[in-house]
């Protein structure tokens, strides 16, 4: 039994929190966006806009553009593609080195 210092928490609990947080950072850093490149059309894609908790915050929360999400079965992951293109890469021994790493701060030449 917990004492009173610590709490149990199921594992629905927790990922029911885990989501509401990503969903909470998910949508200020959408409308952080929206007012700095002031656009007329969202459109939200690939995996993350199967998120049915996403797609229930973005109708209700971002009304001053208009909001496209396509349908369930047109919101893919890429996962498959990126495994595929693996396999495909190893079978003809094209292999990256060591020191290949992500870049998440890579700017495009005309993008801010």
């Amino acid at each position: 039994m917990p004492s009173k210092k610590e709490k149990s928490l199921s594992n629905t609990d927790l990922s029911a929190s885990f989501q509401a947080a990503v969903l909470d950072i998910l949508m200020a850093k959408t409308k952080k966006a929206l007012e700095k490149y002031p656009v007329k059309t969202l459109v939200v894609a690939g995996g993350v806009a199967a998120n049915q908790g996403l797609r229930e915050r973005l109708a209700s929360d971002i009304t001053d553009v208009k909001v496209i999400i396509p349908p369930l079965r047109l919101c893919g992951d890429n996962a498959g593609m990126i495994a595929y293109a693996s396999v495909s890469e190893w079978n003809k021994e094209n292999f990256a080195g060591w020191d290949l790493n992500a870049k998440p701060s890579l700017a495009f030449e005309g993008i801010e």
